[in-house]
C-alpha cells in the first residue's frame, strides 16, 4: 500500500502528464507555470459555459488539497 506523500507524487506526475498532453496538443508551450495557467484559463471557460461556479470549485480544490497534505505531515511526524 502507498504512503500518503507517495500517493500525492502520483497526482503530482498525473498532472504532468495532462500538462504534457495539454501541450502536444497545440494549445499551450512553456513551462509547468505557463502551462497550468493556460489549462486552468480553459477550465474555467468550460465551467464558466456549464453554468459552474469558478471560485466554488476552486475553494473546494483548496480543501482537497489541505486535507491530502495535511494528511501527509500528519503521517510523516508520526515518524519522529
Amino acid at each position: 500500500m502507498k504512503t500518503k506523500a507517495e500517493r500525492n507524487l502520483d497526482r503530482a506526475d498525473s498532472a504532468r502528464n495532462i500538462l504534457t498532453h495539454f501541450c502536444e496538443s497545440g494549445e499551450s508551450d512553456g513551462g509547468i507555470e505557463t502551462l497550468s495557467i493556460d489549462l486552468m484559463c480553459n477550465i474555467k471557460h468550460l465551467l464558466t459555459s456549464e453554468g459552474i461556479d469558478w471560485l466554488s470549485v476552486l475553494n473546494t480544490v483548496d480543501g482537497h488539497f489541505d486535507a491530502e497534505t495535511a494528511a501527509e505531515e500528519v503521517s510523516d511526524e508520526s515518524y519522529h
